[in-house]
């Protein structure tokens, strides 16, 4: 085991850190916390709150002067908690922990926690990106979310069957910021500043579901089912479901605008070609934002064994973008996985 032997004496330790912020970006936390610094708290564990789209938890923390104050944490989703194999066990009031994470932007009494190591020595890490701190007895390491390769014992389901993000699947977030697009000068001129981003990001941790294209980024389980004529699309985060229309000739312009737009959908071999306009409310994320007008077309392609569905997203937007953007990324199929209930509770 890893722990030193002053490591429970410590109340509360301040030092920079170089956590990726790929780990954490989910949900805007790195609107809340600080990413490029890190806290180590000791205290008691006070109240669990398990639900989406963050389990919450309070800590009894006293310093080394004796005082008492109240810490909050908040972590994953239940959903990335169970995708990670972390139970609801290892979280108990009155459990002894130490707990290592980003602190608040604002100084307040809140961490992030991305290792906590509990008093019969197992450490939880929190995040596939982040190494253990203090122990050999992991938790947190194994489950879905840690496959690194694809089954491919069922090739001949194509896209219709579960597919996971996995830690060797990273979202395309790296992608969607003023930085890296080609944002027409419109586009600059209205993109949010930083503080406004903070609290869209804020915003982001309760129950606001996404539009396009941030919604395909979601490091859940997505699943292709057949209906009829047409195939859905669902995704756990938010349970949201987008319908899509086969057959229909690309015809989505008269259908009044929706968070997810409207999508039509054909076939080109084995890829399923998916365009969707009328997005209602399109965000790429980082504060920019594009226009209504905007197209998106996405590709979905099964690998021949099976175990990767290979994606494709081709943004188009004259007024807001003075070229395409193309985002990229990949799911694995990982067997027994399924899209559960998210069941978000705000506040």
């Amino acid at each position: 085991m890893k722990t030193s032997s002053n490591a429970l004496g410590r109340s509360i330790l301040i030092w920079l850190s170089a956590i990726p912020v790929s780990a954490i970006a989910h949900h805007g936390i790195s609107a809340k916390f600080d990413t490029q610094a890190s806290i180590e708290i000791t205290g008691e564990i006070n109240e669990v709150t398990w639900r989406n789209p963050h389990v919450l938890f309070t800590i009894n923390v006293t310093d080394d002067d004796g005082q008492q104050a109240l810490w909050s944490a908040e972590t994953l989703s239940t959903s990335m908690m169970r995708k990670n194999a972390i139970s609801q066990d290892v979280l108990r009031p009155g459990e002894q922990v130490i707990i290592a994470g980003l602190p608040s932007l604002y100084g307040e009494n809140d961490i992030y926690p991305t290792n906590m190591l509990l008093a019969d020595g197992r450490e939880i890490v929190f995040n596939a990106s982040v190494e253990p701190r203090w122990s050999d007895a992991v938790v947190g390491r194994s489950g879905p979310n840690n496959a690194l390769e694809g089954d491919t014992s069922v090739p001949e389901l194509g896209i219709f069957r579960v597919w996971s993000s996995t830690s060797a699947t990273p979202a395309y977030y790296s992608s969607l910021n003023i930085d890296s697009n080609p944002l027409s000068a419109r586009a600059r001129a209205r993109t949010r500043p930083e503080g406004e981003r903070r609290d869209q990001g804020t915003a982001a941790t309760e129950c606001s579901p996404k539009g396009m294209p941030s919604a395909m980024a979601a490091p859940y389980p997505i699943e292709f089912v057949r209906q009829g004529e047409n195939i859905v699309l669902r995704m756990e985060e938010y349970d949201a479901v987008r319908v899509i229309r086969m057959n229909a000739g690309g015809n989505n312009d008269a259908l009044p605008p929706a968070l997810l737009g409207n999508s039509t959908g054909r076939w080109e071999g084995d890829t399923l070609v998916v365009t969707t306009k009328n997005v209602s409310s399109p965000s790429m994320g980082g504060g920019v934002r594009i226009s209504p007008a905007a197209e998106f077309v996405e590709r979905f392609t099964a690998s021949p064994d099976g175990s990767q569905l290979n994606y494709t997203m081709t943004i188009t937007d004259a007024s807001m973008l003075d070229e395409p953007v193309e985002l990229t990324k990949f799911w694995l199929y990982v067997p027994g996985v399924t899209v559960q209930t998210y069941g978000c509770i705000q506040g």
